[in-house]
């Protein structure tokens, strides 16, 4: 195949080199004016702004648990952080496994796993809306479980024309570099129960690490995403770097955009995590969500998330997860699953696509967590077979077509050499 000039599989959605100055000397906005906000705009009741999206995950549980409940359910199928903070705050991780391929949790498997002792279920959003929560909400009512949403890949998705975050007793977002808001860090927790938002602000005090040079790291890495994802120096530099260690040991660039690299287990807080929010980072937010509710990102995505599953459903060596194309899915990317993963992800980076694996993992399979191991076999597929093509808003059509061809090709190439 020829070589083109290719798009990177994912942009920063809301950056430049000019960040800090516009952090710094932009406006200030304290929380209540932020909460307000996010009020009007998105009927969120009760809000609070957390240094990371994982620390709301924290927060939640830890206002949940006490000594006769304290066990928490959730996907297996998530970042390793998301795990540690459910220890942190005092509880225990017990792991349901997801349905395949949707990648959500499973309702049986709550089914299974809910008891007396459980405080909460967390429920992971991933590419889709997690369609079965009316089914998860009426278990969970039955054992008087709180429902934690981690909505950190789905900003701004609705369902029964509410925006996401509004139904469940908690909803987390992110709003960290590669998000939807990208404020270089940070998060925001949603809470619909009065006395547990109250147990919450109760622990603000105990954030007192100034956000200032933990932020100067975040923008160092952010520039450094910039640069080589621009489209001329990915084409003439980075996509070679990228190609090169496939077949080495050589690991610059190899995690160019964030993946979950943290493989210990963490039970109590570091000074990383003990961050409070400054009222800079807050008027950035606040800047940030106005300019974001003008966009039709949302529906770009969606489009594109269709292109992807017309053109792509009649390869039968390849599973995909059939969306219905409206506001309740997050679309961030398209999944495919394969059993020859490895090779095919491979063939197209090779062919000159840029695509990548899930960075989430299998977490009820790690040693780090084996002391609440389970068989999760789904969640194991997942992360064995799955490979994500881009389809954020600015992703040409043209680079989705070749997407579509590279995929096709191998998969014919590979019947005429049998």
């Amino acid at each position: 195949m020829k070589k083109i000039f290719i798009e990177p599989r994912q942009k920063i959605y809301d950056f430049s080199i000019f960040e800090p100055l516009k952090i710094l000397f932009g406006k200030k906005i304290n929380e209540k004016k932020l909460s307000s906000l996010f009020e009007e705009k998105f009927g969120f009741r009760k809000t609070l702004t957390v240094s990371h999206n994982r620390m709301g995950i924290y927060l939640a549980v830890r206002a949940l648990i006490n000594q006769n409940k304290n066990e928490i359910i959730l996907s297996p199928y998530t970042i390793i952080d998301v795990v540690n903070m459910v220890i942190c705050a005092g509880g225990k991780p017990i792991f349901a496994d997801i349905d395949f391929p949707s990648i959500t949790i499973s309702t049986n498997e709550i089914s299974k796993k809910i008891n007396n002792n459980t405080a909460g279920i967390i429920i992971t959003h991933y590419q889709s809306y997690c369609e079965n929560l009316p089914e998860i909400k009426i278990i969970a009512q039955k054992y008087n479980v709180k429902i934690i949403e981690d909505c950190a890949i789905v900003f701004g998705t609705k369902i029964n024309n509410k925006f996401v975050g509004n139904s469940s007793d908690f909803a987390i977002f992110s709003f960290n570099t590669t998000k939807y808001i990208s404020a270089l860090t940070g998060g925001l927790l949603v809470c619909n129960d009065d006395n547990l938002f109250l147990k919450i602000n109760s622990y603000a005090d105990e954030f007192r690490i100034n956000p200032f040079l933990y932020l100067l790291t975040k923008y160092m890495r952010a520039v450094q995403i910039k640069i080589f994802t621009s489209k001329i120096i990915f084409n003439l530099f980075t996509r070679w770097i990228i190609k090169f260690t496939l077949n080495s040991n050589l690991k610059i660039f190899k995690n160019l955009v964030r993946t979950d690299g943290n493989k210990k287990l963490i039970n109590k807080l570091s000074k990383q995590h003990s961050i409070f929010v400054a009222n800079y980072q807050r008027g950035d937010v606040y800047i940030k969500v106005s300019k974001y509710l003008k966009k039709d990102d949302q529906k770009v995505r969606l489009e594109n998330y269709q292109f992807y599953q017309n053109n792509l459903s009649s390869v039968s060596q390849i599973i995909i997860h059939k969306l219905k194309i409206d506001n309740m899915n997050g679309a961030v990317s398209f999944p495919i699953f394969c059993s020859e993963r490895d090779k095919l992800y491979k063939y197209l980076i090779v062919n000159g696509c840029d695509v990548t694996k899930y960075f989430y993992r299998d977490c009820s399979s790690l040693e780090i967590f084996k002391k609440f191991h389970a068989l999760c076999k789904n969640s194991r597929r997942a992360c064995d077979e799955v490979i994500l093509l881009p389809v954020y808003p600015g992703y040409s059509r043209k680079s989705m077509e070749r997407n579509i061809e590279v995929i096709k090709k191998f998969f014919k190439d590979r019947g005429s050499n049998l």
